[in-house]
This record gives structure tokens, sequence and C-alpha cells, in this order.
């Protein structure tokens, strides 16, 4: 079947080239993201109920998906070339922006500071990467599990 436009024209709508197409696409499924952890994660319910709620709903979106799919901004960061330093500094403004939304979701830590570098814990934990032979959500409920009964230790002295 013939393109219904000329090879060029891409290059027309995207001077940037393939670069710019990375960083356009990864721009879109940071949005996509976003909107999912505000699915997942509820505006109320005890901290521990709404930790487990984020990791449930990770683990259960990695199990529709036969553990076949991954993070697209943590997948493309591996090893990317001097001279694709835009989409190194895209992907890490997606993990940015991730974590700033994550740590505004996060109100039952009073210590913004705090609830930024809990985000960013939280955020590392969903993006590991589980091994290729272990394809269950496992993975995702393990860390979930376990950050609960230390939230005494990591929230409660600076809950509001």
């Amino acid at each position: 079947m013939p393109a219904a436009h000329p090879k060029g024209s891409i290059y027309h709508l995207f001077p940037g080239g393939k670069t710019q197409i990375a960083c356009e696409a990864l721009q879109l499924y940071s949005e996509a993201v976003l909107g999912f952890m505000d699915e997942a994660l509820p505006a109320r319910g005890s901290p521990k109920a709404r930790l487990l709620a984020l990791f449930e709903a990770y683990a259960k979106r990695m199990e529709e998906g036969e553990c076949r799919r991954s993070c697209a901004a943590g997948a493309v960061c591996t090893d990317l070339d001097d001279d694709l330093e835009p989409v190194r500094a895209q992907v890490e403004a997606v993990f940015g922006r991730w974590i700033k939304h994550l740590a505004g979701r996060f109100d039952f830590i009073a210590d913004r500071r705090r609830a930024h570098s809990f985000a960013r814990f939280v955020l590392s934990s969903i993006e590991g990467k589980p091994s290729p032979y272990q394809r269950q959500a496992l993975c995702l409920l393990q860390p979930g599990h376990m950050l609960c009964p230390y939230r005494t230790i990591l929230l409660e002295p600076y809950r509001r």
C-alpha cells in the first residue's frame, strides 16, 4: 500500500527529525502516565491504603500486559548516545514531572521536601526492572507492602 504522503513530509512536520519525534512521544506518554497515576492513587484514605492502591494498579497493568509492557521513558533512556542529549533531557523532565505529581498527591506528608524524596523512592520502586523470568506482579506488590509497615517511621513525624 503506497504512503499517503511523501517521505519528506515527516521532516516538514518534525524538523528536528527522529529526536523531536521521540521527545514529543515521551511528552504524550508522560501525560498518559499522569492520568493513570491520578486514577490509581485515591485522593482520600489512609497513607497505607493509598500507597497499596498505587502499587496494585501498576501490578494489575503489568499482569494485563503479561509482563511485556515496560515504561517507555525508562526503556528509552538506557544507552543513549551523546547526540541524543535532547531525548535524555526529556526523559529526565518526564521523571521529574512524575515525582512532582506524586509528591503533590502525598498530602499526608507535611514536609514538602520529604514528600518529594518519598515520591522519588516510590517511583524508583515502581520503575525497578524485574527479571525477564519474574513474570508476575509480585515484583511490584512486594515494595508496596514493604513500604507500609515503615510508614510510621517515614511519614508520621511529617504529618500535618
